[in-house]
């Protein structure tokens, strides 16, 4: 639209401050402009009887995964993370991943946590985008991490190094855990990356990519230490040295 390349820049500044054409800028969505039609029909206290003291009104929120009626919930903000969990069934519920890959990752034991608009930073209610899957006992956790790193390596724009090398690097170090080759000092690397992303990349895409790695590694201690090799030589065991001289011993006279 500025007649530049497709590319993301520094962020700096909200697009209300500094947007198109450095101008503030207002960006909404559908659901900003459902709510807001609903407010002018509705008034304004009626939209503010719904929800809770600072956070009122309605949320959207798509539910999928382990539950027998997924779809599309409209919610009051300050429902609880179990309320919603009884709304779609959710079958023998074990990790739940709110806001999309980037967002946070929850277990069971907060399913009393709210969904609202307050307290983003310390962590006590949650902020959900609009997307919430469930994940039963059955699935393997890392399998999830492993699509999600996959998703942000393939979406990185690769602009810049934290985000293009730390996206590649954390892959690997997830494949690792997968493989049953990972080692505690690995854990440490993907905490290590993650703190550089979010520090250093331009946009909120490789700022956010190591969230869920971190938050499950935090959540779900025991299952990460239950993953992890202890031996020295788990390297040396993974590698096939038959499979590496195939090529060459077919030729061999």
């Amino acid at each position: 639209m500025e007649g530049k390349r497709g590319e993301p820049r520094t962020k700096w500044f909200f697009p209300v401050e500094k947007g198109y054409l450095q101008q503030p800028t207002l960006i909404s969505n559908v659901e900003t402009f459902a709510a807001a039609a609903h407010i002018i029909e509705m008034g304004t206290a009626a939209w503010h009887a719904r929800g809770i003291p600072g956070s009122p009104g309605t949320k959207l929120i798509s539910v999928s995964g382990d539950c027998s009626r997924p779809g599309l919930y409209e919610i009051e903000w300050g429902m609880s993370v179990a309320d919603l969990l009884d709304l779609c069934d959710a079958r023998d519920p074990y990790y739940i991943q709110v806001s999309g890959p980037s967002g946070e990752c929850l277990s069971m034991a907060e399913k009393d946590r709210r969904i609202s608009m307050l307290d983003l930073l310390e962590r006590k209610d949650i902020r959900c985008g609009g997307s919430f899957m469930v994940f039963n006992q059955e699935r393997d956790l890392v399998r999830i991490l492993l699509n999600f790193s996959a998703f942000f390596k393939h979406e990185s724009c690769g602009i810049c190094t934290p985000c293009r090398a730390g996206n590649f690097i954390l892959q690997r170090q997830i494949e690792k855990i997968d493989r049953g080759m990972a080692e505690p000092s690995d854990l440490n690397d993907i905490r290590h990356w993650g703190a550089m992303m979010q520090a250093a990349s331009r946009c909120g895409l490789g700022k956010t990519a190591a969230n869920t790695p971190i938050m499950a590694m935090e959540k779900f201690e025991d299952y990460f230490n239950g993953r992890l090799n202890k031996s020295a030589t788990a390297l040396n065991r993974a590698f096939d040295l038959e499979r590496a001289v195939a090529d060459y011993e077919q030729f061999k006279p």
